[in-house]
């Protein structure tokens, strides 16, 4: 047996050295290396071999040996956040609201764009948030005018509503007189007084920016709902007029007078006409049965012809206290109690 053999020596690499002293090497590395080796190693200090100060003298540089086993994890890092940028982009852009969700949050973004683009390039910041860079320029470039309600260069959007076409959209929408009536017919009562002109969709948009409490006026008008309800007879009356057919496929004119309290039929009256006239008839009968000239009673009625006329000029006499209302313009609520016994009178 040779017993002179003897066990080839074996040399290290002083990177080696120091990946090792600075705890880089894998454990099944250093697993191969005798212990002895390792221990004089660490009692060994590097900075006593010539020249080794020199190569490493900066010790703020980030090391290659760290930045080589850190590049994989960066990359799946950066491959991570780019797929999450990704699909939140997909998931805003697959919602109907985007376009007033990017809007409000015009200063973020631009922010957030600034500050990614300086880490990667415009190009893939924009493309990875899915935002075109037309869209981009157009909110850095974009300037608030002070003299425009809609924030807009007059000079560049001359479209706009002039300041006189605009208070009498203010003057409309802010009238008491117009608080139970939709913007739809509050436009149209503007167009038939020949105040100003325009379509309804700007009438809308102007409409909201001059009255901020537009559009929780429906909102609390629902939600404080009381219907017409009487405390006592004859305080609020119903009128209406209905059609019925005979077998003789004729036309008959009903015209009926409700209490509200009472749901009691307090005149009516058949006609082949249909005419104020009658109306008239009616209700003076039903006030002088029920000594009702003198007493402040609510007529509500519809915006009907049958309505006006004689009827107005009946109401317009001094010592009549009766209060005619108009339902759905006058008061939010309709006629339907009187439309709801003319059913029963037409179909029984």
């Amino acid at each position: 047996m040779n017993t002179n053999y003897k066990r080839k020596k074996r040399s290290y690499s002083t990177e080696f050295k120091r990946a090792y002293l600075t705890g880089l090497l894998p454990p099944s590395v250093v697993n191969n290396i005798p212990a002895s080796t390792l221990s004089s190693w660490r009692n060994k200090s590097l900075h006593n071999l010539y020249g080794y100060d020199f190569i490493y003298a900066n010790d703020e540089q980030l090391d290659f040996y760290q930045l080589k086993q850190r590049y994989d994890k960066l990359i799946k890092i950066t491959k991570a956040l780019a797929l999450m940028v990704m699909c939140y982009s997909e998931i805003i852009y697959s919602f109907s609201y985007r376009k007033k969700f990017l809007k409000e949050s015009q200063v973020l973004l631009i922010k957030t764009i600034k500050l990614a683009a300086n880490l990667l390039t415009l190009n893939r910041t924009l493309r990875w948030m899915k935002i075109s860079h037309q869209q981009y320029y157009a909110w850095i470039n974009k300037v608030d005018c002070g003299h425009s309600l809609m924030k807009l260069c007059l000079k560049k959007y001359p479209q706009q509503l002039s300041n006189k076409e605009i208070n009498v959209v203010k003057e409309y929408v802010t009238d008491e007189a117009y608080l139970n009536w939709s913007l739809a017919s509050i436009f149209c009562q503007m167009l038939r007084k020949a105040k100003t002109f325009m379509s309804l969709a700007t009438f809308r948009r102007y409409a909201k920016l001059t009255n901020h409490n537009l559009s929780n006026r429906r909102k609390k008008l629902q939600k404080n709902w009381i219907g017409l309800k009487a405390n006592a007879s004859k305080q609020i009356l119903h009128m209406d007029v209905t059609i019925f057919r005979p077998s003789d496929h004729s036309r008959v004119y009903l015209y009926f007078i409700l209490d509200n309290f009472s749901r009691a039929i307090l005149g009516w009256k058949a006609s082949l006409k249909y005419s104020s006239e009658i109306a008239f008839e009616n209700l003076k009968e039903v006030c002088n049965k029920y000594d009702l000239s003198n007493s402040s009673v609510q007529l509500v009625v519809d915006d009907g012809p049958e309505n006006n006329g004689c009827v107005n000029d009946f109401l317009s006499i001094p010592g009549i206290q009766l209060k005619k209302l108009i339902a759905q313009v006058d008061i939010r609520q309709s006629n339907s109690m009187i439309e709801a016994a003319n059913k029963r009178m037409k179909y029984p």
